[in-house]
């Protein structure tokens, strides 16, 4: 209790001040993919991603939702470029939990279109692969009204074998104009996984996530150390 209330005050008096705010979290992501090819170039994938993150106490792990989301993607391949299209996500999110009041916070509701393009690079044992996003969001924290953003990744990946590879990837994400949010930064994932097929049609990952994201308040940052595990069904 005390610490909860340690926390509340740090949470809404030392904004007042113009200090930041840092709030430390750990999130656990289950992802479970699926790719089916329509053509020679074309593939369809979908996923969908189940987030959970610790409670303000920490009594147990993981017992507070973090996210719930689905996404629908069609990916158009010419050499070494990949061309993505993403007609339809649905995203459930929960407020970070950071402070006391973040309970209150009700759940945010998105409707997401999104267009995106990657080129890969190969070397040996290693691939490159660079990829910039753009999204078109309806949310309803602003009654859908639409705001945009931006994303850029980059990703080395280390293939031991034709079914064992290591990935070390980095992504920022900026809310591009015009917006209604206040911050330009939104938020920075850093992700280092291994990848395991095991038969022809499924691979496991096992990952470890490390992301920030800036509040709307411009002092308050949320840090995750998030545990990754994903399901990749291919057909």
């Amino acid at each position: 209790m005390k610490l909860k209330l340690i926390l509340y005050f740090m949470g809404f008096v030392l904004p007042l001040f113009g200090q930041t705010v840092h709030y430390q979290h750990t999130t656990f992501w289950m992802r479970c993919v699926l790719t089916a090819p329509l053509s020679k170039k074309w593939d369809f994938y979908t996923d969908y991603i189940h987030r959970q993150q610790n409670d303000l106490g920490a009594k147990s792990p993981f017992p507070e939702p973090s996210l719930r989301q689905l996404r629908l993607w069609l990916y158009y391949k010419k050499g070494d470029f990949t061309f993505q299209i993403n007609p339809f996500s649905y995203v459930k999110s929960f407020q970070s939990l950071g402070k006391l009041s973040d309970y209150n916070v009700p759940p945010n509701l998105e409707y997401r279109f999104a267009v995106a393009g990657e080129w890969k690079q190969t070397a040996g044992k290693f691939t490159f692969k660079e990829r910039g996003q753009y999204e078109y969001r309806l949310l309803k924290f602003f009654n859908y009204a639409a705001v945009y953003r931006g994303r850029l990744r980059g990703l080395v990946q280390y293939s031991f074998n034709e079914k064992t590879k290591l990935s070390l990837s980095e992504e920022y994400w900026y809310n591009l104009p015009p917006r209604k949010v206040h911050n330009k930064f939104d938020q920075n994932w850093l992700l280092l996984n291994v990848s395991q097929q095991l038969t022809k049609t499924f691979a496991l990952e096992f990952g470890y996530r490390y992301s920030t994201k800036e509040r709307n308040s411009l002092t308050e940052f949320d840090y995750d150390n998030g545990i990754d595990i994903a399901a990749n069904f291919k057909f």
